[in-house]
């Protein structure tokens, strides 16, 4: 009953425009219940200078990507309670459009979970990794 708790990426047409949207899945056996999970952006400055933020709650990592993105419609950022089921069906955690890209160079997310004999794992999605090669 192991979870083994992964995720993808891929392009996408939504709502006309084209994004970027990040599943993470659990292709265990077993469900798993999700705990409130962390955030942290690494933000690209105008020089090209990467700095990461520490790890953010829903609320503060939104405020952070709406201060720096000029167009709100362009991600979004789901918000996971704790005792989310995850199952292999999946749980669409971000979506970004291309013009992000030049903002942001990463969203992580770290997920707390344990599955139904009570163990405790945790994993980090790293919800940017190859966008950049899709929107090249």
């Amino acid at each position: 009953m192991r979870p083994y708790v992964g995720w993808s990426g891929r392009t996408e047409v939504s709502g006309g425009r084209t994004v970027w949207e990040v599943t993470a899945k659990n292709h265990g056996s077993g469900p798993i219940v999700v705990f409130e999970p962390s955030y942290q952006i690494k933000l690209r400055s105008a020089s090209g200078a990467i700095f990461e933020t520490s790890w953010l709650e829903w609320e503060e990592v939104r405020s952070e990507l709406r201060n720096r993105i000029s167009d709100p419609d362009s991600f979004f950022l789901l918000l996971v309670r704790p005792i989310a089921y995850m199952t292999d069906s999946g749980l669409p955690l971000m979506r970004f459009s291309p013009d992000v890209l030049s903002v942001v160079e990463d969203v992580l997310v770290k997920f707390e979970f344990k599955d139904v004999s009570g163990d405790t794992y945790e994993t980090v999605v790293h919800g940017m990794r190859g966008a950049r090669e899709q929107h090249a």
